[in-house]
């Protein structure tokens, strides 16, 4: 799918179908980080029961980071594509500059 395909979708396409085709890459990543973690922890059962639990806890923990970097990412993404969209170069300027600045 091109990029005027996908633009075409996301402007007049069904919801449903749009939804789908945009969120299954997420979902698939999603789970390809599951499974790393379910191989993780087949791999460690053989350091004992500590070392599995380990993973076992540390999963929940990868999920929520992935969580909270997709949330910023995806409103970031919204609020740069109307700050393009608005023609607001000088605001868009400050946004970059403000996190290489923290750093």
């Amino acid at each position: 799918m091109n990029k005027e395909e996908r633009v075409q979708l996301m402007l007049h396409g069904d919801l449903k179908k749009t939804l789908l085709k945009m969120g299954i890459p997420t979902v698939f990543g999603m789970l390809i980080n599951a499974l790393y973690i379910v191989v993780d922890g087949y791999f460690v059962t053989g350091l004992g029961t500590s070392a599995f639990a380990a993973v076992s806890v540390v999963f929940p923990l990868v999920q929520i980071v992935i969580g909270i970097g997709l949330v910023f990412g995806t409103g970031g993404s919204s609020y740069i594509a109307r700050l393009l969209g608005a023609g607001k170069k000088s605001v868009l300027i400050a946004l970059h500059l403000r996190p290489c600045s923290a750093g």
